[in-house]
């Protein structure tokens, strides 16, 4: 491997020998162990840090942004449409009646936005009422976007991407080393050859991942195993 190549790894080569010593894996399955461990320690860098960058909050708003910003295009696109072209569409979604049409602004209300006054023209009146709607929809996203700037999070903070490492580590330690994932502590220290392996790996990718936390998610994933029919630590 070329040093430039060892630069890309989130793993040193100098890492990698450690683990292979101290957990005595056999040389034959020394590069799948290497290679494994490098891609699921690299996927859940990656996916830590978009989750860091963008927490349910902030795509929630990305969500609602798009919402707002398509529905506004949309409407712009209904401004350029040619009379004759209201017509067809006004013709193929049949006869509407402006007096049926009553729309509630409530907490979107704005100068701006008003009930479009009845018209002659029955077809012209069915598109400025879907310009009409779709006006509510941009500003209810837009002020949906500060609600949720303002929400609590809600429930435990489950880190799905820390629990789906954990399953991979198993994988690679049971691939690896042939011997059972388990996650023994003492006073809440790692007391099992898995379980040090585990803390040690998240210790060199994630530092900031207090020790207890590995085994809790060690603990978790064993107790998946043992509900599973197909279960074999």
């Amino acid at each position: 491997m070329s040093e430039d190549q060892n630069n890309e790894r989130v793993l040193s080569a100098e890492f990698v020998s450690t683990l292979v010593e101290t957990y005595k894996i056999p040389t034959d399955r020394v590069a799948r162990f290497q290679s494994n461990l490098e891609l699921y320690c690299a996927r859940f860098i990656e996916r830590r840090a978009i989750a860091t960058q963008q927490g349910p909050l902030t795509k929630q708003r990305i969500t609602l942004a798009k919402v707002s910003t398509n529905a506004a295009k949309f409407r712009d696109f209904i401004d350029t449409l040619p009379d004759h072209v209201r017509d067809v569409i006004g013709t193929a979604t049949g006869d509407f009646n402006g007096e049926q049409f009553d729309i509630e602004c409530g907490a979107f209300e704005t100068d701006s936005m008003q009930t479009p006054p009845p018209v002659a023209d029955k077809a012209f009146l069915n598109v400025e009422i879907l310009r009409a709607q779709l006006t509510l929809l941009i500003q209810g996203a837009e002020y949906a976007q500060k609600i949720e700037l303002k929400k609590p999070t809600k429930g435990p903070n489950i880190d799905k991407d820390f629990e789906d490492w954990i399953a991979n580590m198993r994988l690679v330690w049971r691939t690896s080393t042939g011997k059972a994932f388990t996650r023994d502590d003492y006073e809440g220290a790692a007391n099992s050859l898995a379980a040090e392996f585990c803390v040690q790996v998240c210790d060199e990718v994630a530092p900031d991942i207090a020790e207890q936390k590995v085994l809790n998610a060690m603990k978790k994933q064993i107790t998946r195993d043992r509900q599973s029919p197909y279960w074999k630590n």
